[in-house]
């Protein structure tokens, strides 16, 4: 008999950018802390809840993650998706869809957090394109969204993707060092 097919997660992730094209990351435990799957950088954002839009779900996520008050029209259109399964423990089909914000700056305030993500995002920090290609070619530790600097580059020169690009997805296997 086949395996069932996992359950799926939608998320709402966004890609921030402030005045100085820095894009703001979160460093999380892939697969949970205890896991030894080591760690990698993310984009603000997670799940959406029930009745919930993929942007009320974005403009959620950034004031729990950021302290970012923005409303449902600030996101604009999804700029990107990527979908695959994650989890070890608890498999899982996520289907991330990314929406592009610009802010002139923006002292980021965790204290909207979960219990769950003070537990997994164990920092946060603004990077340049150049130190995002440095940390992909290092390969230390894994940046997402797979596929981020050619979308990046398209977004820095104001264009916007329609429809959304598709981006790559890698299993969980292929992240551990």
């Amino acid at each position: 008999m086949p395996a069932a097919a996992p359950p799926e997660r939608r998320t709402a992730r966004i890609l921030l950018a402030d005045a100085l094209d820095r894009i703001l990351l979160f460093r999380f435990w892939l697969d949970g802390e205890d896991s030894g799957h080591g760690q990698a950088w993310i984009t603000p954002g997670g799940g959406v809840h029930p009745g919930e839009t993929l942007a009320e779900a974005g403009v959620r996520e950034l004031r729990e993650e950021t302290g970012l008050a923005l409303g449902v029209a600030d996101l604009g259109p999804v700029v990107a998706r990527a979908s695959g399964e994650w989890g070890r423990r608890r498999r899982y089909l996520a289907i991330d869809s990314f929406f592009w914000v610009r802010v002139p700056e923006l002292t980021v305030d965790t204290a909207g957090f979960m219990p769950e993500e003070r537990r997994l995002l164990t920092d946060h920090r603004w990077w340049t394109r150049a130190e995002i290609e440095a940390a992909i070619a290092s390969g230390a530790e894994p940046i997402m969204p797979f596929g981020l600097l050619p979308l990046l580059d398209r977004l820095l020169a104001g264009e916007r993707p329609e429809p959304p690009v598709e981006l790559p997805w890698r299993p969980l296997s292929e992240l551990e060092p």
